[in-house]
This record gives C-alpha cells, structure tokens and sequence, in this order.
C-alpha cells in the first residue's frame, strides 16, 4: 500500500470514528470535507511521505513542534503504522495560540497581519486528546501540552535518552521556531532530520528568516539541506 492509499484508508478510518454513521447515510460529502484536520496541503503530505520514508531504521523518536489539532500528527502515525514502524510522536503544543507577547513583536515587524486570535479555538485539547482514542494511537502519540520554553525542561530528558530521529517545526513564529531547533537539533542522531513548514508562507514571514539563521549557524554538523515542495529540510550528517 502506498502512501496516498494509506492515507485515505486512515482518513476514512477517522471519520468514521469521529463521525456518527447517520452522518454517512446522509451526505458523502463528509470524507471530501474530512482531512485530518492538517494544513499541509498536498505538496506538504508528499514531502512528509520521503521524509518519513528517510527514518525507519533510525534510533530514536519524532518530535512535532506545533501541533494544533494533531492532524499532521495523525497522517506521520497512520503511516508509520501501515509501514510498521514503531516510534512515539510526541505532539507539543500550546492548545491555545500563540505567546501574545512574541506574536505581537512579529505584527509589530510586518512579519504577519494574522489575528492574534488564530489558532485559539476552545476545545483544542480535549478535542485531540479524544481524537488520539479513538484512533487507538494513545499508545504511539504522546501530547505535550504549553509553550516550548514551558513544556520542553519537562520532557528533554527523556528526549536525550530516546534521541530523536525526526523533528517538525511548524510553530510559524522566529523566536518560537529558533527555540525548538536550537532545544531538538543536538537530540537528532547522526543522519536524522529536522524540516521547518512555511518557509515560502507570506502570512508568516518570521519563518524564513528563522530557518536561513538555523542555518547559518550550523557550519559543521549539518548535511544535505534544502527547500522541498512546502517543507524545508535539514539533514544532520552521519
């Protein structure tokens, strides 16, 4: 089965879980409407779909740095799963928008024009956690929940003895993206990766300048690195 195949086959999986089948008998429209619930789009899924196919026998673990409904989360599980590649994704995230602080720095620059009010729906972590259920991957997603700088002391530790295969940064903010790959980037073990989303985004601009410093600051052990389709990669040399 290959990856687009799995990925409507758990699509459909999920609907059916979160929906109720009366729904189904009604409208089909639902599986055209339902997509996980990730903003990726279909260059990002494609580029998420080799990255993923870069770490299976990797040590270590994935990281996702902004996580809001956990539907990017659920496609990188689903397909791990159909590939039987068994690794924990630990989703972080704040569940409740961005630092006010730092986001209105980025309006102040002319970096957004974004509300602060995105990403802020109430419900969020109910709402993923109850996703994660039902999906019967509690086992193999793990959520993190606050800010990076709150979040991450609590669990490095455990990072540092599982290490890190895969790491995705997609917090859309400079000082948040620049924290969470200055945290994970030492974690990674030799020829794991790191890719950023955004890095062409016009409605936050923070992120290229976030990614072109990551690096120019990393001379030495960093390896192949480029722009994807949608996604940014970074490859730590082996």
């Amino acid at each position: 089965m290959d990856f687009l195949q799995t990925l409507r086959m758990g699509r459909l999986h999920l609907a059916h879980q979160l929906f109720p089948k009366s729904v189904f008998r009604r409208s089909r429209l639902v599986l055209r409407m339902f997509s996980y619930e990730s903003t990726m789009g279909r260059s990002g899924r494609k580029d998420l779909r080799e990255l993923l196919d870069m770490i299976p026998r990797l040590p270590g673990e994935i990281v996702e740095c902004g996580s809001h409904y956990c539907g990017t989360t659920m496609i990188m599980a689903n397909y791990l799963r159909s590939q039987g590649v068994e690794k924990i994704i630990y989703a972080c995230d704040s569940f409740g928008g961005f630092p006010a602080d730092e986001f209105e720095r980025e309006r102040q620059l002319g970096r957004t024009n974004k509300p602060q009010a995105t990403y802020t729906e109430a419900g969020q972590y109910e709402h993923v956690n109850e996703k994660i259920l039902r999906m019967g991957m509690d086992k193999q997603v793990q959520v993190v929940k606050g800010l990076f700088q709150d979040s991450f002391p609590r669990w490095v530790s455990e990072w540092e003895t599982r290490k890190l295969c895969f790491v995705l940064v997609d917090c859309d903010l400079e000082e948040s993206m620049l924290f969470c790959a200055h945290a994970l980037w030492p974690l990674l073990v030799p020829g794991g990766v790191m890719a950023f989303d955004d890095y062409t985004s016009e409605e936050y601009q923070g992120a290229r300048i976030a990614v072109d410093k990551f690096v120019a600051e990393r001379p030495t052990d960093l390896g192949e690195h480029k722009l994807m389709r949608k996604l940014y990669l970074l490859r730590k040399k082996s």
